[in-house]
C-alpha cells in the first residue's frame, strides 16, 4: 500500500482536468456514415418523412438522442420530418465558448420575426414568422427582450410567442439543454393549432420541434427534426409536410446565418 500527498493528488486531478479541457472536439465522421457524409456534402442537407411510425433514423448518438427520441416515443406522433445539415468551418479550440454561443443564437428568438422561406409551389419568397418573441407565461403575450447568457448554464427554459401564415398564432414552450457534445432545444405548443386560423389540427402538447447542434472538428453538424400527432385527414398531412420542412429548414438557414455572424 502506498500513500499519495495531497499537493500531488491536487497535482494529478489538474493534469487529468487539463487533458479533458483540451480534449479535441469529435470529427463529423464521428456521427455520421460515409454514405451519410457523401450526401451531405453533394446535396446540402438529408431529409426524411415519417408517415405513422415516426422513429428517428438519422439522429446522431450525442448526450441527448435518447432523451430527445423518448420525448417522441412518449408523443406518439403520426408525422414527423428530420434533417441533418452541416456548417463547414475549423472547430473553436474553447468547446464551452462555442456552445455558449450556440445558445445564444437559439436563445434570440426575436430574431426569428420576420424570417422567410423559399415557396417552391409559389416560386417565390414568403413570409414565415410574421410575429416571434419571448413571454412570461403561456397565458400572457407582452413581448419580453431575448435571454443572454454570459456563462453557459446546464439548461434554461422560457416561453415564446409565434404568429405565421399555416397555424397564425401560437405558443411554445421552450427547454434548451447543455451536453458534453451537444446543444439540445426542446420546443412543445401549448396551445392549440389550427390551419388558416380555422381548422384545428393539432391539440396543444402535440407538437414538437427539436434541435441538436453538435461542434465538430469540421465545423457544425446540425440536426433538426418536428413532429406532430394531427387529424388523420390526407390534406392535413399534405398542407403539413410542406409547411414542417419550410419550418425546419428555414430554422437550420437562420442558425447558420447567426453562427456566421457572431464567429
Amino acid at each position: 500500500m502506498f500513500r499519495v500527498s495531497h499537493r500531488k493528488a491536487a497535482a494529478a486531478l489538474l493534469f487529468f482536468a487539463a487533458l479533458f479541457t483540451l480534449s479535441p472536439l469529435p470529427s463529423v465522421n464521428d456521427f455520421l456514415s460515409s454514405e451519410q457524409e457523401e450526401t451531405l456534402s453533394r446535396e446540402g442537407e438529408i431529409t426524411l418523412f415519417h408517415f405513422g411510425d415516426t422513429t428517428p433514423r438519422l439522429m446522431p448518438e450525442t448526450s441527448h438522442a435518447s432523451l430527445m427520441k423518448q420525448i417522441l416515443a412518449d408523443m406518439e406522433g403520426n408525422f414527423s420530418i428530420e434533417g441533418l445539415f452541416f456548417i463547414p468551418g475549423k472547430g473553436e479550440d474553447d468547446r464551452e465558448a462555442q456552445l455558449l454561443r450556440i445558445l445564444n443564437i437559439l436563445s434570440s428568438v426575436s430574431r426569428l420575426q420576420g424570417l422567410e422561406y423559399f415557396s417552391a409551389s409559389r416560386g417565390e419568397m414568403r413570409l414565415l414568422f410574421e410575429e416571434c418573441h419571448r413571454i412570461e407565461d403561456p397565458d400572457h403575450d407582452r413581448p419580453l427582450a431575448d435571454l443572454k447568457f454570459a456563462t453557459l448554464p446546464d439548461a434554461t427554459s422560457f416561453y415564446i410567442h409565434q404568429k405565421d401564415l399555416t397555424f397564425g398564432a401560437n405558443r411554445s414552450s421552450v427547454d434548451i439543454l447543455t451536453g458534453r457534445d451537444d446543444l439540445f432545444m426542446s420546443m412543445r405548443n401549448t396551445t392549440n393549432m389550427r390551419y388558416s386560423g380555422l381548422l384545428r389540427i393539432i391539440d396543444k402538447g402535440n407538437f414538437h420541434t427539436g434541435v441538436l447542434v453538435i461542434p465538430v472538428e469540421e465545423g457544425i453538424l446540425y440536426y433538426g427534426e418536428m413532429t406532430a400527432r394531427t387529424l388523420n385527414v390526407g390534406f392535413v398531412v399534405e398542407k403539413a409536410s410542406n409547411s414542417f420542412y419550410n419550418r425546419m429548414k428555414a430554422l437550420f438557414t437562420w442558425f447558420s446565418a447567426e453562427y456566421g455572424q457572431r464567429q
